[in-house]
């Protein structure tokens, strides 16, 4: 042994490492001793291998005398060192004992990165709070507008890689939040969910937001509805949509059309599901017209057409299904945009709403038709008997005058002819008698607007109801 100590540090420093590993002190100790006596110092390699020895035994004092004599001869050991003391102490459950090496750290140029890393590492090992402790020792850099940097967005995406418990999850986004360590930690660790398709963390993420007073947008949910597992049946995407009515988010008619109804399983039996009695959220009548609208957009006009054949329904949503014609008008399905066109206006208790809708309809559609479509439209127009303002046929006639097309110029004169028949308030009341008040209100509370003439014949036919009941 004083063979080896006279030419070569390191085989000394490998015996301390052993005999320390071993726990065996005293053997340890015999190994310094030689080497001072052959005028041999002890490197920080020495010092560290002992710490962790002491870190595994989770021995407070002998981790303190290891520090301090280390800093007694003027050795300062690396924040890689340090860092593994730190794992090897969380390892065997001596997480309490972390600050005293986390108070040693020398931030040497790189520590970012590697404090970083190490709080993934800590985090998946579902060591949170040392984690958290980590992170605090970061420096954050300045942005360009006066705010600090958000650290441990690594921290969240490796957790949610690896099945971190939600009370885990919890811990560290409130930790995140009240330090201002993250401007935004429950957003970003919802992104990841979706990004590696963890549909079951994300819901617990979203419980935990509401519970904490985060306000909650629809938007939040439809990357829910494109996961993988959700997709695979028309129960677990309804069960998404009961999701948002239970946290109180409204369900917008672009989440049936845009993430719903394009998600349901190629199987699904849609007629099945539109008359089942355990819709969440919306009433038959939206899951209805959201349908349609999915159908004018990203199937066919034709296939909408005969859904509408099938379903007579309260006019909702006048701009939204605008939208989904003219993408079925694009395609060049005139004849069956017309004819839908001519069913939706029965829908509408008011005439004079379904001339306005007409007339927006046709003012979108002049704006991209080619001018072959654009008649057709016009002469399908005629053959419907459809009617539109006065100032729109104005204004288009206007256009076309000067385009010396005689043909668009005769059809729009003969569509000023034709008049909205007047509004009968009897009728009218005949066709909302079957019209249940409580599920008029929802639907106005959902769409963020009221059918104003609907709501009067209704008000007027409950005052004569209830007048009926004192005579």
């Amino acid at each position: 042994l004083a063979l080896l100590l006279s030419t070569d540090e390191h085989n000394p420093v490998t015996r301390v490492i052993c005999f320390a590993f071993l726990r065996d002190e005293d053997g340890a100790k015999g190994i310094m001793d030689l080497m001072e006596t052959k005028g041999l110092r002890p490197s920080s390699l020495t010092y560290a291998a002992k710490l962790l020895a002491y870190a595994e035994l989770g021995d407070k004092e002998k981790i303190y005398e290891v520090l301090d004599d280390a800093s007694a001869v003027g050795i300062f050991l690396s924040d890689d060192a340090l860092f593994d003391v730190l794992f090897v102490l969380c390892a065997n459950g001596h997480d309490d004992l972390s600050d005293i090496i986390l108070e040693r750290f020398r931030k040497m140029p790189g520590y970012f990165t590697k404090a970083n890393n190490a709080s993934v590492r800590l985090a998946v090992g579902d060591h949170c709070e040392v984690a958290i402790k980590v992170l605090r020792t970061i420096r954050k850099n300045p942005l360009p507008d006066g705010t600090l940097k958000s650290i441990g967005d690594k921290m969240l995406r490796y957790m949610v890689q690896n099945d971190a418990l939600l009370s885990s999850f919890s811990f560290v986004l409130k930790s995140l939040k009240a330090e201002h360590m993250h401007s935004n930690p429950y957003e970003v660790a919802l992104k990841y969910c979706y990004l590696y398709q963890h549909p079951d963390i994300a819901e617990g993420l979203l419980r935990e937001m509401k519970a904490v007073g985060i306000p909650l947008r629809t938007h939040y949910f439809w990357p829910m509805l494109c996961a993988e597992s959700v997709r695979t049946s028309a129960e677990s995407l309804l069960r998404v949509l009961g999701l948002l009515d239970e946290l109180q988010v409204p369900v917008t008619l672009s989440t049936l059309t845009d993430w719903f109804y394009p998600n349901l399983p190629p199987d699904a039996d849609v007629e099945k599901l539109l008359n089942s009695e355990r819709l969440p959220a919306l009433t038959p009548n939206m899951y209805r017209h959201g349908y349609m609208c999915y159908l004018l957009r990203e199937v066919n006009a034709k296939e909408a057409l005969e859904f509408a054949k099938k379903h007579r329904m309260r006019m909702l949503a006048g701009s939204r299904i605008i939208d989904a014609l003219c993408f079925a008008f694009a395609r060049g399905e005139v004849n069956a945009c017309m004819e839908l066109l001519r069913i939706l206006n029965d829908w509408f208790a008011d005439d004079s709403a379904a001339v306005a809708f007409n007339s927006k309809i046709l003012q979108r559609v002049s704006g991209f038709s080619e001018p072959d479509k654009f008649e057709e439209i016009l002469h399908c127009a005629v053959k419907q008997n459809l009617v539109f303002d006065s100032a729109t046929l104005q204004n288009l006639r206007e256009k076309f005058s000067n385009t010396g097309n005689e043909k668009f110029v005769e059809y729009l004169n003969t569509l000023m002819k034709h008049e909205p028949s007047s509004v009968n308030v009897k009728n009218a009341t005949a066709a909302v008698s079957n019209i249940d008040v409580d599920q008029f209100i929802d639907e106005c509370n959902q769409m963020g607007a009221v059918d104003k003439f609907l709501a009067d014949v209704m008000l007027r036919k409950a005052f004569a109801d209830q007048v009926g009941v004192f005579v």
